[in-house]
């Protein structure tokens, strides 16, 4: 390990709708954002626990354009590097395999959403992202994700929503919202 990185816990949701939990070197102060729209191919991994079988192996590498979106479960790495809008922009965004995202986008009021995303990176930084209940994997309640940085790749469309709270559990077909640290995105509600 280079002098100066450390390692952090994070969160990988993969196309194929597999999950691998692992510990990344990052640079001193370096944020998720910047640390995965940097490499060119593949992303080392140390201790890596896959989500649905429970395997766990020392080392490994992914492929970045596998991942659909990451996060830092433990809040100890930042989103990204400046300073943050104090209201983001709510937006839904429709993701390959047919996943919907509720979060909020890092953009000016009155900024085109196609403008955003073409001047943005690889991964595209999210505040308090929601995977919406849907069919695709199976289940019956909303999934808070947390912060995470989506691949640009991966966005089939993004529309701006309402930004009221009413609105927004409305919208979202109300409902229970399951909290971050689920094993799997394939949760059953209870009840």
């Amino acid at each position: 390990m280079v002098e100066g990185n450390r390692t952090r816990r994070l969160r990988f949701f993969l196309r194929d709708f597999r999950m691998v939990e692992a510990h990344v070197a990052l640079a001193e102060g370096q944020s998720l954002t910047s640390c995965l729209t940097h490499r060119k191919t593949y992303i080392n991994l140390q201790d890596a626990l896959w989500q649905s079988t429970g395997e766990k192996v020392d080392h490994a590498v992914l492929k970045i354009d596998q991942v659909l979106w990451a996060a830092a479960p433990d809040g100890d790495v930042p989103l990204v590097n400046a300073a943050l809008p104090q209201r983001p922009r709510m937006v839904d965004i429709q993701v390959d395999g047919g996943l919907q995202l509720r979060a909020g986008l890092n953009t000016g009021d009155r900024q085109r959403l196609g403008d955003y995303l073409e001047s943005a990176g690889v991964f595209v930084p999210l505040r308090d992202a929601v995977l919406l209940r849907s069919g695709r994997p199976p289940r019956r309640a909303n999934v808070v994700l947390g912060d995470i940085v989506v691949n640009q790749s991966a966005i089939q469309s993004m529309w701006e929503i309402s930004s009221s709270a009413a609105d927004l559990n409305a919208d979202a077909g109300g409902g229970v919202t399951m909290p971050t640290g689920i094993p799997d995105l394939d949760v059953q509600a209870a009840g």
